[in-house]
């Protein structure tokens, strides 16, 4: 059943979860099958957020409501120009997917994620003025990976987001506009 018609009270099952975006696990691979998983099978697979899923045992079977990505993934449509390569709002870039889980804020939104004159920038807006997106410990942009504990970060109150900086001599992007990468947070 598509990740969307499935009801937040209902379980989840190996084809389920594939559907519903979730990352695999380093060495996890795909299942097909129509069996439910309990909370064992599905934080060992998946980079899944283990508060979610406090309240079960171990062996016990998960709800759709449980089941929240202990980070993003979603894939980046290369936009802009040959020194401002990435993701903005409205400006350039494509993302396939902006909602980041977030505790700080349930509705966080990634609003910028892009390479300019040696610095990585990455925006992002959750609902909060005192409390940065912390729901990521590293970002991963295709294949280099940056430590979120590395990046600087302030909240711009005329644009109501949390921006991070890093510095980053070589531009992850590339300069090739249209270029697909793999982000992910976790």
């Amino acid at each position: 059943m598509p990740w969307n018609d499935l009801l937040a009270n209902q379980m989840v099952s190996f084809t389920d979860a594939q559907g519903g975006g979730f990352t695999l696990k380093s060495g996890q691979s795909s299942v097909t099958s129509n069996q439910c998983m309990d909370k064992t099978a599905a934080l060992a697979k998946y980079n899944l957020n283990t508060t979610s899923m406090l309240s079960y045992s171990a062996l016990q079977l998960v709800p759709k409501s449980a089941w929240v990505s202990a980070g993003f993934s979603g894939q980046l449509t290369v936009g802009g120009t040959s020194t401002i390569n990435g993701y903005r709002n409205g400006l350039y870039g494509a993302m396939s997917s902006t909602n980041i889980s977030d505790p700080a804020g349930p509705n966080a939104v990634l609003n910028d994620l892009y390479w300019s004159n040696g610095t990585l920038a990455i925006g992002i807006t959750n609902g909060s003025t005192t409390i940065a997106p912390n729901g990521w410990t590293t970002l991963k942009i295709g294949t280099p990976t940056y430590n979120r504990s590395s990046f600087t970060f302030s909240y711009n109150g005329p644009t109501n987001k949390w921006l991070y900086t890093l510095a980053v001599a070589t531009n992850p992007f590339g300069t090739v506009i249209g270029s697909l990468y793999l982000i992910q947070f976790t």
